[in-house]
């Protein structure tokens, strides 16, 4: 058996207590509370990832190394179960690496180990951790993402209600900055809803809106179209002289739309028909 085998075994056999030692010190450098059965879990993922260093530490190929280590990560990528924070994955990242690093050439000198041979032992694991950090921040990134059009989502959903507030007739009262994202989801998310509360009348009421451009205005005229086209009374409301004078600045023309001051004055003029 030659050297490097035999700290391949020794590695192998002592992944536990490395592991241990590594999570301890990672968990003394953060910021906040690790409960235990999150370390326990970073235990057992870190003594893992340490039977895996060595087994590849015998490979010659770095690409077989990186392809390998792909592969594992698939099937053993550790939740995020305390910080979503960039920063808390990363600022700890050197002084870690450089412990562990430490405890591989104690390793690896006991074993009287040739530089070389231990020089290569550090550069596969230094490699297989730099892939993990990547591989950490991106999937953090994603992850992130996906919450921030959930809430984006669930913000529209409830920032563009369809609210009925007697038979046959009913509310959408738009509120804020509307962007092109958010007319677009007025535009595909209205009608349906129409059709399903069986509505009549309509009073979209901009009483709430900071502004408005060219885009939102076109899709906002544009639901105001289809709504008629499908036998529904639109009407306008709180439309501000303000908000009047920069539609027609940028050539959206609401002057043949029924519009009302306010709220009751739409109701009253449906009530009367």
């Amino acid at each position: 058996m030659n050297s490097v085998s035999k700290v391949s075994k020794y590695i192998k056999a002592n992944a536990k207590l490395i592991a241990t030692d590594v999570i301890e010190y990672n968990i003394s450098k953060l910021p906040y509370e690790v409960p235990e059965f999150i370390k326990t879990n970073l235990i057992n993922f870190q003594t893992e990832f340490i039977q895996f260093l060595a087994e590849v530490i015998n490979l010659e190929n770095d690409q077989e190394v990186a392809q390998r280590f792909n592969e594992w990560y698939k099937t053993h990528e550790l939740k995020s179960t305390t910080s979503s924070k960039v920063s808390d994955i990363v600022a700890p990242y050197a002084e870690v690496r450089l412990f562990f690093n430490k405890r591989l050439t104690s390793i690896s000198s006991s074993h009287n180990l040739p530089i070389e041979e231990a020089a290569m032992i550090q550069n596969r694991l230094n490699y297989m951790l730099d892939i993990g950090l990547t591989k950490a921040i991106i999937d953090n990134e994603t992850l992130t993402e996906i919450e921030d059009k959930k809430k984006r989502k669930e913000i529209m959903e409830l920032s563009s209600p369809i609210v009925p507030i007697q038979d046959g007739t009913a509310i959408l009262p738009l509120i804020g900055t509307i962007d092109y994202e958010r007319a677009q989801h007025l535009f595909n998310h209205t009608v349906p809803k129409i059709s399903k509360h069986r509505i009549e009348s309509l009073i979209i009421d901009f009483s709430g809106i900071v502004n408005i451009d060219s885009e939102v205005a076109n899709h906002i005229f544009n639901l105001y179209r289809v709504l008629r086209l499908i036998g529904i009374q639109v009407i306008f409301t709180g439309i501000r002289p303000d908000l009047a004078s920069n539609t027609v600045g940028i050539g959206i023309n609401f002057a043949g739309v029924e519009s009302f001051s306010n709220v009751e004055q739409a109701l009253e003029h449906i009530g009367k028909q």
